[in-house]
């Protein structure tokens, strides 16, 4: 008799695919890569940062159960707690997860790698600052544009453009 292998969930076996492959080449040297070779290495692992980042405060944003199960006040209290996180990052992470939920075009940017962690924060702090009285259509323009300019210009320069627009 032969058992079917469990079907590990898709997420999860994302996550462990990727720790796997980098666990093989954990040992592995950057210093005898070509500059060329280092400029795209640092350019794809910070947009790998993004992805992952992403998919973590999308969890995030989505697991009050696990501050119920453990008591905790929410889930960056549980998270800070169990992955031994300063707390105000942690904080800092689930209002940035909750933002993103509110902000399609930015978590996309994010999970496509285009957008960084620093840049969504900016991004969706310049958007949520916007007055009510403009109305959703004009919120969802800014935020496309941001996303937009993020492919030019870092956290502070968004900052400063998000002000003005």
């Amino acid at each position: 008799m032969t058992v079917a292998p469990l079907v590990q969930q898709p997420l999860l076996a994302a996550v462990a695919s990727c720790r796997e492959v980098l666990a093989a080449v954990a040992d592995a040297q950057p210093l005898y890569l070509s500059t060329a070779e280092k400029e795209e290495l640092l350019l794809q692992t910070t947009r790998l940062v993004a992805q992952v980042e992403e998919l973590r405060l999308r969890t995030l944003a989505d697991a009050g159960d696990i501050a119920v199960v453990h008591g905790a006040r929410d889930t960056a209290a549980w998270l800070a707690h169990a992955a031994h996180l300063d707390p105000a990052p942690a904080r800092a992470d689930l209002h940035l997860a909750h933002g993103l939920e509110a902000r399609p075009r930015v978590a996309e940017a994010m999970r496509a790698g285009a957008v960084t962690s620093a840049q969504a924060r900016v991004i969706t702090a310049a958007v949520d600052a916007l007055p009510e009285r403009l109305g959703p259509d004009l919120a969802a323009d800014a935020e496309a544009r941001l996303v937009d300019y993020a492919a030019e210009f870092a956290p502070a320069e968004l900052r400063r453009l998000g002000r003005r627009i």
